[in-house]
């Protein structure tokens, strides 16, 4: 039987459900004291809802799929697996599109705790601006925690917390090291993969094959293709689309480019084929969705 849920515990699960004094469904939480979990479930059916907000606690998400809006104050970019994306406690953030068939892991610490733990490891105070490797060591610790709590008879003294402990050194470690090299990033990681990410976020407005991927980190691309999928749970074509259609969005609520210009800007040749995907993500043609935004702002 899990531990019930006190007061503390359930501010941290408002601060990674965005709902205020509800335990959002759509996720599983594992806690003890100060510290929590929340898993939010890969489906059609859970929507990750768009929302800015800020809090006390410290935040580390670390997304299992491509997550294609993270906010970050007044930034918006793509989070990719097996990264972790740091929240700074009282910093402004959120997911400027809803989402559907996501998953990602979501670390909550009570701001008080986290910062004693950086005090003891002698480090008063840590900017979080930067992505961090999510290593196998932390990875780890994430399952035993879980594997721990949803037991029968969660130990949280003996197990729990000092899982709790691991975790939040193993984070802090990440973001004082100056040895992260972004291109070995965890098992399963082959190498060079990042590079292909790297390569795709910075020309996704031009012409992308996977022959052209498959060079880039030296696979042959039968392999490059399973490897992709297998890291991002999805291929390196939907990916690619996934990010085109997110800069598109950008595009077409704070700019004044036509849509074809914003079809052509985002990569898409073919204006046919960019009304086809964007309605297939949004189920709004580009149009539909510059016009809902305008009143959004009105």
């Amino acid at each position: 039987m899990s531990p019930e849920i006190d007061e503390i515990t359930l501010q941290l699960t408002e601060a990674c459900s965005f709902h205020e004094g509800v335990v959002n469904p759509s996720f599983n939480y594992y806690y003890t004291e100060n510290f929590l979990i929340g898993i939010f479930k890969r489906s059609p059916d859970n929507t990750l809802s768009s929302c800015r907000h800020s809090h006390s606690a410290y935040e580390f998400i670390i997304p299992l799929s491509p997550i294609t809006s993270l906010i970050a104050e007044n930034s918006i970019y793509i989070g990719n697996p097996n990264y972790i994306y740091p929240v700074q406690s009282g910093r402004v953030h959120g997911i400027k599109y809803p989402q559907n068939n996501v998953s990602y892991i979501d670390l909550i610490v009570e701001k008080n705790f986290f910062e004693s733990i950086m005090n003891k490891m002698g480090k008063e105070k840590i900017e979080f601006n930067t992505t961090l490797p999510y290593s196998d060591s932390l990875h780890d610790y994430i399952k035993n925690f879980r594997i721990e709590f949803s037991g029968n008879e969660p130990q949280d003294e003996f197990i729990l917390k000092p899982l709790r402990n691991l975790i939040c050194t193993e984070i802090i470690r990440s973001a004082i090291s100056d040895s992260f090299d972004s291109r070995n990033i965890t098992e399963g990681y082959a190498p060079g993969i990042s590079l292909v990410v790297k390569h795709i976020n910075s020309n996704y407005d031009k012409d992308i094959n996977v022959d052209e991927l498959a060079r880039i980190c030296g696979l042959s691309k039968t392999y490059f293709s399973s490897t992709f999928k297998k890291i991002f749970g999805t291929t390196p074509k939907a990916y690619v689309n996934t990010l085109r259609i997110a800069k598109a969005k950008n595009l077409l609520e704070f700019s004044d480019l036509p849509v074809k210009k914003v079809a052509v800007s985002c990569g898409f040749r073919n204006l046919n084929t960019f009304f086809c995907a964007f309605k297939k993500s949004t189920d709004m043609t580009p149009t539909e969705f510059k016009e809902s935004r305008k009143e959004k702002i009105i």
